[in-house]
């Protein structure tokens, strides 16, 4: 996903229309990297003080996979290795990254989830898929994918920023979540809709939090509780802001849904990326409403059904609101 739409979290950088490849049976094959390890491994060897050789090396060790440091938040090799050794804010995001995951198998861990997805849905994966663990700035992009059908080497990269899931339950999140962008097989084009995007995003939260089944709401949005809280307790001015801008393709228009860390300016104390949140609560209509449809069936229908079914929603709401006051 691009930075300005950094999900949370997690668009893929291109869309076609959604389709589903239930006919395609056999196994994609799937890498895992770790560029955390290449990153502790360098920053370990060094003594202390370290020396500016020392300091040059982890540099190199970044400047060898410098697009994917960038798309997490980290542009400048040699600054991100130098900070790395220091005291900064940013090297003691990493430590506590460390003792978050420490005896942890996160190769194995990308491997269960990712096909206990693949058999939930019943789906492979389009083009054959390779996941990036790094370093990133802990207020950047959380998780992205990126199309093999736009990449160089043909293969989805899917790009997990360990700093930031290093909380909750995001990090099994993010694995589930980014796991259903590939099986969407997804290229945005040029003029998509915020619409689009949002019920794009909407249903791998939905899903990841079924298939999961312990994910809370705010766990499956990468929010905090309080985050999740506030966009609740502003739902309803949320979605009407939602609805006034749902048909805008212009990316600068689309931030304040989309952006992390970017709160939604007209309506004061929503939280960052209430587009995902419209998506989730719209997919979670459209199921309510449709019990007996297969969970495989999301990755077919229309961002305009299932915008359709949160209107339904809440004019039930409305209703029952209304019933309630005259009783």
């Amino acid at each position: 996903m691009q930075k300005w739409m950094s999900l949370v979290v997690c668009v893929p950088a291109a869309v076609m229309t959604p389709q589903v490849y239930a006919q395609e049976q056999q196994a994609r094959p799937f890498q895992v990297v770790r560029l955390d390890q290449a990153f502790d491994q360098a920053l370990q060897a060094a003594p202390t003080p370290p020396t500016q050789s020392d300091i040059t090396r982890l540099a190199q060790v970044i400047a060898e996979h410098q697009p994917i440091y960038a798309r997490l938040g980290h542009n400048a090799p040699k600054l991100y290795a130098k900070i790395a050794f220091s005291n900064h804010a940013i090297a003691q995001d990493n430590v506590r990254t460390r003792a978050y995951f420490n005896q942890r198998d996160l190769t194995q861990e990308v491997k269960r989830l990712r096909q206990k997805t693949i058999k939930a849905l019943g789906i492979q994966p389009r083009y054959p898929t390779v996941y990036y663990l790094a370093y990133g700035y802990r207020r950047g992009t959380n998780a992205q994918t990126q199309s093999g059908a736009t990449t160089k080497d043909g293969k989805t990269h899917v790009y997990l920023n360990l700093v930031a899931l290093a909380r909750q339950r995001h990090w099994e999140s993010a694995i589930v979540h980014e796991t259903i962008h590939t099986l969407q097989g997804l290229v945005l084009p040029k003029e998509t809709t915020l619409l689009t995007r949002t019920m794009l995003e909407g249903v791998p939260t939905y899903l990841a939090q079924a298939i999961q089944g312990h994910l809370s709401d705010a766990d499956a949005m990468f929010w905090s509780p309080e985050q999740w809280q506030a966009a609740e307790k502003h739902r309803q001015a949320i979605i009407q802001a939602f609805a006034q801008q749902r048909h805008v393709t212009d990316p600068q228009q689309m931030t304040t849904f989309l952006q992390l860390h970017k709160p939604l300016q007209s309506v004061p104390g929503a939280p960052d990326r209430t587009g995902y949140y419209v998506g989730f609560l719209a997919v979670k209509a459209w199921v309510r409403q449709n019990p007996e449809r297969p969970l495989q069936e999301l990755l077919s229908v229309s961002p305009k059904e299932f915008w359709q079914a949160l209107e339904q929603d809440m004019q039930n709401i409305s209703v029952t609101q209304r019933d309630r006051t005259i009783l």
